[in-house]
């Protein structure tokens, strides 16, 4: 990790930390200068809309719209939701799992593994790696937020592409067009959202290569 990444992993160490209230020790560096651009870049991930016309009724799943946003990204394969989600051994009816999406996933190339109980300084390291991530988190959250514009209590997942001293940047398919891609959610909402999901804690799926080679 650079210098600059480690400033700013600690910047937002200390901010999250503040934020859900943890206590912060004294901070013996010299404060770095105000950023205002974000600290990560937006991985090249292709956005996809669970609600748009490459899915029907049958395949209206975040899951399999967040799985192949990723298989795209990885090896460019133009699989589509529906295909995904065969792929996955689900029925019409029910939403895939994590376990579904993660072999799926290994199905068309792209290697995942299942972490959890993570932290947000765990979320930034992979982040800084140069790796997306599946993310479920309790859509509710956001909606009550005002950052959703759709009401769903169930299984949903996104794609985490970025982050920066304030925000979290995620590839939303719940959403219709592109409204969903690359969408700010504050810290705050986001870690309420994610700890919130339904049947996890704290987790992410998470390939084990990096999308692109950084550039030191």
């Amino acid at each position: 990790m650079t210098e600059p990444e480690r400033a700013a992993l600690d910047h937002i160490r200390q901010v999250v930390d503040s934020v859900l209230g943890v206590p912060t020790p004294p901070e013996p560096r010299p404060a770095e200068p105000a950023m205002s651009e974000p600290i990560l870049s937006i991985l090249p991930v292709p956005y996809i809309s669970e609600l748009g016309s490459e899915t029907g009724p049958a395949t209206n799943d975040s899951g399999a719209a967040a799985g192949v946003m990723l298989v795209r990204a990885y090896n460019g394969q133009n699989l589509t939701p529906e295909g995904f989600h065969n792929q996955a051994g689900q029925g019409v009816d029910g939403p895939l799992s994590f376990t579904q999406i993660l072999n799926a996933m290994s199905v068309n190339g792209v290697p995942v593994e299942l972490r959890s109980n993570l932290k947000f300084t765990d979320l930034s390291l992979i982040l800084f790696s140069g790796r997306p991530v599946i993310v479920p988190l309790r859509q509710a959250i956001l909606e009550k937020a005002g950052l959703s514009p759709e009401k769903f209590d169930g299984p949903y997942y996104v794609v985490v592409v970025g982050m920066d001293v304030k925000q979290v940047f995620i590839h939303d398919p719940l959403r219709k067009g592109t409204s969903g891609q690359a969408q700010g959610i504050p810290w705050i909402t986001f870690y309420q959202a994610w700890t919130q999901a339904h049947g996890y804690e704290r987790a992410v799926l998470v390939p084990r290569q990096q999308l692109v080679r950084r550039c030191e």
